[in-house]
């Protein structure tokens, strides 16, 4: 099980910019390049949805992280 605090709020650092581009992403440009729906992202930032591993390791891809950096 994901600890859900830490992945939404990393996951909401990562989008603003706080990534190893610098870029920031709007949640509908992170969606769409790993093949979910943007009220997804949405759900996760928010902690009101658990994102399935598959999904997490889509996530860790876009951002070239590991997932000890997305999940921990």
């Amino acid at each position: 099980m994901v600890s859900q605090l830490k992945f939404s709020s990393n996951l909401k650092l990562l989008r603003s910019g706080n990534n190893k581009q610098g870029k920031k992403y709007s949640q509908a440009q992170v969606a769409s390049s790993i093949g979910i729906a943007r009220s997804a992202i949405s759900e996760y930032e928010n902690g009101n949805k658990e994102p399935t591993l598959s999904v997490i390791l889509k996530l860790a891809r876009f951002f070239d992280i590991t997932l000890d950096e997305l999940c921990l």
